[in-house]
């Protein structure tokens, strides 16, 4: 899908509500459907994932009802059918999906998941996904092909480092996957779960309440997680998913790039304010000015912004956020570099901006990024490879009327109401099929 920037009379002063953050969503998802209980989840994203995964539970036959931002799950029995990759291989999600489905069924046949085709440049046709079936096998699973089989999960202990590439810090793209993976087949174990040097960003943080409410003992340790069944029976819960923290990023970096004052609308700020730590505190450093209220963030004017050196890394910020880090020090006062630890081949949106003129210089996972004063005002056609690339490659063309943006089909997995959002700023643009 392509789009042409036709309009772009950027507002001084604007606001906009954020949506609900995908992946806890799905996460409490998978939560629910591991207890099999009646939940209400609310302020969920009207994005792709949740039309995959409702497409799945009609295939499985559980009992739902969806509703503009909200989706209620029911106790049910679900149908032993395959979920096909077809389906599977449109969000990234859907791997989340694999324990939970080994455990209701005792057997499955395993699927592949979708997303952005970031990693490991060698393959790129799939996301990585033996250490989540490795995971399950820690837990008492076992492999026979292209089928896994279960009698039921056994507590164990799950040290997440080993599978960080950095032996000191959680770095790489399977850290996130492995501590999640963990805390879902813990669910149903028959006994605790030990899980050390865990992954604690906000989807984790939101997944450990949730199962809290559920009747979960969650006891923290210096650098360990301990998961108990809990003595409770828990009927009901209504839950409401955590805001998007990539959005909130993504529309900060817009107000700091054009300089102009944006309030970014979140219900859960102080909970907000802890998952994002590490971008506030880098964003202070750089000099970018923020007020927080009770349910409201404002970008306020910003001078020149001070040069930094950024680290990307499972424990700093996500690496989901450093292409918007990039546009903002497109406005600092020197020469900036960001490395990200995380995902390899997480630069193909410099590769485009390099080709629009930027003075980018891309060295493996490490992006030089040098100021210009002066900034084009010729339109330019952009390629985007991924969700946040397209994210981004739209924010920078938005300076210059005619631009044009390619592979603007991710952003479907990953806004809500993109377009429109962008219209409230004094953007408008023409969608090409």
């Amino acid at each position: 899908m392509k789009v042409e920037i036709i309009s772009n009379k950027i507002n001084n002063d604007s606001k906009i509500d954020i949506a609900g953050y995908k992946h806890s969503f799905i996460l409490d998802v998978c939560a629910a459907l591991a207890c099999n209980i009646h939940i209400k989840i609310d302020n969920v994203p009207e994005i792709q994932e949740k039309k995959v995964f409702c497409k799945i539970f009609d295939l499985l036959s559980k009992k739902y009802r969806s509703s503009k931002n909200q989706l209620t799950l029911y106790p049910s029995k679900i149908l032993n059918v395959d979920v096909p990759n077809v389906l599977s291989m449109q969000v990234h999600g859907t791997i989340y999906l694999l324990p939970i489905l080994l455990q209701l069924r005792k057997s499955i046949k395993i699927f592949e998941s979708g997303g952005c085709r970031i990693g490991n440049s060698n393959n790129k046709s799939t996301r990585p996904l033996q250490h989540i079936l490795d995971v399950m096998k820690k837990f008492g699973a076992f492999q026979q092909g292209d089928k896994m089989f279960l009698t039921e999960y056994q507590g164990t202990v799950i040290d997440v480092l080993p599978y960080s590439t950095n032996s000191k810090e959680l770095c790489g793209p399977l850290v996130s996957g492995v501590t999640k993976t963990a805390i879902l087949c813990s669910l149903s174990a028959t006994s605790s779960t030990t899980i050390i040097h865990p992954y604690l960003k906000t989807d984790v943080l939101e997944l450990l309440q949730l199962i809290h409410k559920m009747g979960y003992k969650i006891t923290k340790t210096q650098n360990s997680i301990i998961i108990e069944k809990g003595k409770s029976n828990v009927d009901y819960i209504s839950h409401r998913v955590s805001s998007d923290v990539t959005e909130v990023i993504t529309f900060v970096s817009f107000a700091v790039y054009y300089n102009v004052r944006l309030t970014l609308n979140c219900w859960d700020l102080e909970f907000l304010k802890l998952a994002l730590k590490p971008e506030f505190e880098l964003l202070d450093e750089m000099g970018v000015f923020l007020e927080f209220s009770e349910t409201s963030l404002t970008v306020f004017q910003n001078d020149r912004l001070k040069a930094m050196d950024i680290l990307v890394t499972g424990e700093r910020i996500y690496s989901d956020s450093q292409p918007f880090f990039a546009l903002m020090l497109l406005k600092a006062n020197g020469i900036s570099k960001i490395t990200d630890n995380v995902w390899d081949n997480r630069m193909e949106y410099a590769k485009e901006l390099k080709k629009a003129g930027l003075n980018f210089c891309i060295n493996g996972n490490t992006l030089i990024i040098r100021p210009s004063a002066t900034v084009s005002n010729l339109p330019v056609e952009l390629e985007a490879k991924d969700l946040r690339g397209a994210a981004v490659l739209i924010l920078y063309a938005l300076q210059c009327c005619g631009s044009i943006v390619s592979g603007c089909e991710h952003l479907k997995r990953g806004y809500e109401s993109f377009w429109e959002k962008l219209r409230i700023l004094g953007i408008e643009v023409k969608i090409i099929e």
